[in-house]
């Protein structure tokens, strides 16, 4: 299937079943444009979470429109008080100390996770800038597997100027400065998203 049909197909699928996403890393420039283009083409409800006064500014020097995206703060979240309950009745939570969940749950990462694990959003998408150990560990410590759900896999994508590298249970297609990802997490497709002028990079 040609790249841009692919897209196409992909896209028209999230119109018509929209998905809300949280893009952790906020503050990226390369988060910026794709969140924006996300929302632009309806495709979901979208979250950006970071310092607002420094994802505006991203927003400002990347030439793109907010309008249709909430930017949210992990510091301020008002569902902090609920996240911090819900890590103090997991096994051992109990022991931690408030000020090191505090500290935990300020991690756009984690915070992002929670949102998920409590389904306010429907997928994550991360790691453009951050390691994948640092996606994936909150993930598997707080999202439920489906009972037929025995293994737990990752992927890494790498761009490159004509074409896309990439192994695991990814869909991957390259065109120009575009990427198109479909990631798979909880057995739904949870995040499509057209990366615009993505330099080389890895993404989980």
């Amino acid at each position: 299937m040609a790249t841009s049909s692919l897209f196409l197909s992909v896209a028209e699928k999230l119109v018509r079943h929209p998905k809300r996403i949280v893009f952790p890393e906020g503050t990226n420039a390369q988060v910026v444009r794709a969140a924006a283009r996300y929302a632009h083409l309806r495709l979901g409800p979208v979250v950006l979470l970071g310092k607002p006064e420094l994802i505006k500014r991203q927003a400002k020097i990347q030439k793109v429109d907010l309008d249709r995206v909430m930017v949210l703060d992990p510091v301020e979240g008002q569902d902090r008080q609920m996240f911090k309950d819900h890590l103090r009745s997991e096994p051992g939570g109990a022991k931690l100390k408030l000020s090191a969940i505090d500290d935990y749950i300020s991690d756009p990462i984690v915070y992002g996770t929670l949102m998920l694990r409590f389904g306010q959003v429907d997928g994550l998408v991360a790691g453009v800038g951050a390691y994948s150990g640092s996606v994936l560990r909150p993930l598997i410590r707080m999202i439920p597997r489906l009972p037929h759900i025995s293994r737990i896999s990752s992927a890494t994508i790498l761009e490159c100027p004509d074409k896309a590298l990439g192994d695991g249970g990814l869909l991957v297609a390259a065109h120009q400065q575009a990427v198109v990802v479909a990631v798979f997490l909880h057995s739904v497709a949870v995040a499509v998203v057209e990366m615009w002028a993505l330099s080389p990079h890895s993404m989980q």
